[in-house]
């Protein structure tokens, strides 16, 4: 008699749906620490720094004021510096930098807010929109005031008054980079006079800017990257933590902490001290 066979259940278990187009770029932008492979490479780093130029522009023009987009001769000449600076800046460290950094830290250090507003105030240039030059310089107008009491507390006591250009001094920190940070010192200047000041309606949408820039540096780039058996230290636009060098104690409360109370924290603190030295920087151009 002969036995009956039946088929055996497959033992193999069926695949999984595959994830949308949508999903599975969006995952892929995201970090997942600093050993996440695709930090080691420098796509991520490039297609980071692509989505958030677009993206950062879209909401600047998007939110500005309507205009005739007809930039002045003035609005031109710093249009055009700006955007050439910014190549000499990023090829300046992308090459010269290469025999100690890996390239995409260079292109992640592209992310601060203070080289994000040369690329968005040379794009509002161009554009003709006040508004929006005057939007990047208030989004630093905090910082880069606390570079000049660094810098002149530096040079008459020999120490940096508060910290924030400190790293200059440090000894990882190359020449190119140093030369390449000087915009500190001249960008608020010479944007409120070749953009023939700086509008009240600029604080408004630097608010969105710098919380926009927040929550993109703190989901696209880790707090630190691997690199020859140490880790370089990253925290792109203090979203990790208050820059350690700066040693006022209230801001250091939500260190590490979940990303809500960082936001909340050094957003309020960015944005108030950005609105308070904004204030006193157009009293001082505007008199």
């Amino acid at each position: 008699m002969k036995r009956k066979i039946t088929p055996q259940a497959s033992k193999t278990q069926p695949l999984p749906p595959p994830k949308s187009w949508f999903k599975s770029t969006f995952l892929y932008f995201l970090s997942d620490g600093p050993e996440d492979p695709k930090h080691q490479g420098e796509l991520h780093s490039f297609l980071s720094y692509i989505f958030m130029i677009i993206f950062c522009s879209a909401i600047l023009v998007y939110f500005s004021n309507p205009s005739n987009y007809y930039p002045t001769t003035k609005q031109l000449i710093l249009g055009t510096w700006l955007f050439i600076y910014t190549l000499i800046l990023f090829f300046s460290r992308y090459i010269g930098e290469r025999k100690f950094y890996l390239g995409q830290i260079a292109v992640y250090d592209m992310f601060w807010q203070c080289n994000v507003s040369l690329v968005l105030s040379s794009l509002g240039a161009f554009l003709g929109k006040r508004d929006i030059v005057g939007a990047c310089v208030v989004s630093i107008a905090l910082d880069q005031s606390m570079w000049w009491v660094d810098i002149a507390t530096y040079i008459t006591m020999g120490k940096f008054g508060i910290g924030v250009a400190k790293y200059i001094t440090w000894p990882q920190t190359t020449w190119p980079r140093i030369v390449t940070a000087t915009h500190h010192l001249w960008f608020i200047p010479l944007c409120a006079y070749l953009n023939d000041g700086l509008p009240w309606n600029s604080i408004e949408l630097s608010i969105v800017l710098v919380a926009v820039m927040s929550v993109i540096s703190r989901y696209f780039i880790p707090f630190e990257i691997p690199f020859r058996g140490s880790m370089k230290y990253m925290n792109i636009n203090c979203s990790y933590e208050c820059w350690k060098d700066v040693k006022i104690w209230v801001l250091h409360l939500a260190d590490h902490k979940h990303f809500f109370y960082g936001f909340c924290l050094l957003n309020f603190a960015w944005d108030v001290g950005n609105i308070v030295c904004f204030i006193l920087i157009k009293f001082m151009i505007d008199r």
